[in-house]
């Protein structure tokens, strides 16, 4: 055996790897040197206590690369990136079956009036309706030129007759009428006092054809009447001053009186009786 090696084995040591970790010193496991057999205090062929650890030495060349490790477990998700731009439009879809009818919606606003459409074709004649009511006519229209002197409660005299339909003439004073009906009746009578006149039918005073007047003056008056045929009619100074009353033109003016009308009497049919 070499003198100079100590009978203890080495712990492999790199002392020029710095990387490397260090070795704990070699412990004794004799209490001599099995080389010298002197205690290992005394001993020179047993190494020392380990002396202060060196400067290290140049970094040698990079090794070659070696294999990749394995994969590494997956890191966080990152945030979200920006939105694309928006991509082309695609073709359209098939038809898609029809849906359930939806529920019927309020009444809309009424639509302006559309144009008159073509008058259509004439309908058949209908029935014969129920024969009408039939409508006669009557009237009569007298007046007298003359200049009177009429007497309370006597009639006045209508010497001319313009018009006359089923009524009958019995006198200038009265006449009769042949159709009855609803009549209307006008009267004027012109006067040089005040004056009242009244229509008679068959001797009496006919309710609510008795007008006058106050002066010199025209007396107008007109009412409705009833009348059936075979009915008499008069026409009779009514004054209430109860005096005689003269008929006599007025306001001729520069003109001459000859001709105008001093009594004007008309009667005529407007309906028939309910």
């Amino acid at each position: 055996m070499d003198p100079n090696v100590h009978a203890t084995p080495s712990t492999p040591y790199d002392a020029q790897s710095p990387g490397a970790a260090q070795a704990p010193a070699p412990a004794r496991v004799a209490e001599e040197c099995e080389a010298c057999k002197q205690p290992c205090e005394d001993c020179e062929c047993c190494p020392g206590p380990r002396g202060p650890r060196g400067d290290p030495g140049p970094r040698g060349d990079q090794g070659d690369r070696g294999d990749p490790g394995p994969c590494g477990p997956p890191g966080c998700r990152g945030p979200r990136g920006l939105c694309g731009p928006t991509g082309a439009t695609g073709s359209a879809g098939a038809t898609g079956a029809t849906g359930a009818t939806g529920a019927t919606g309020a009444t809309g606003d009424v639509g302006a009036t559309g144009a008159t459409g073509a008058a259509g074709s004439a309908g058949a004649t209908g029935a014969t309706g129920a024969p009408g009511n039939t409508f006669s006519s009557a009237y009569i229209n007298v007046y007298s030129t003359l200049i009177q002197s009429i007497p309370l409660g006597a009639p006045i005299s209508f010497e001319n007759v313009k018009v006359i339909k089923n009524f009958t003439v019995l006198d200038a004073f009265s006449f009769a009428c042949n159709l009855s009906g609803i009549y209307y009746e006008l009267k004027t009578i012109d006067t040089l006092e005040p004056n009242a006149c009244a229509l008679y039918i068959n001797g009496t005073l006919e309710s609510g054809t008795w007008f006058g007047a106050n002066a010199t003056a025209q007396d107008v008056g007109h009412s409705i009447v009833t009348l059936n045929a075979g009915d008499i009619l008069e026409l009779r100074n009514q004054s209430s001053q109860g005096g005689t009353i003269t008929l006599s033109p007025l306001g001729s003016g520069a003109n001459t009186s000859v001709g105008q009308s001093t009594a004007a009497f008309s009667m005529f049919k407007i309906s028939d009786l309910p």
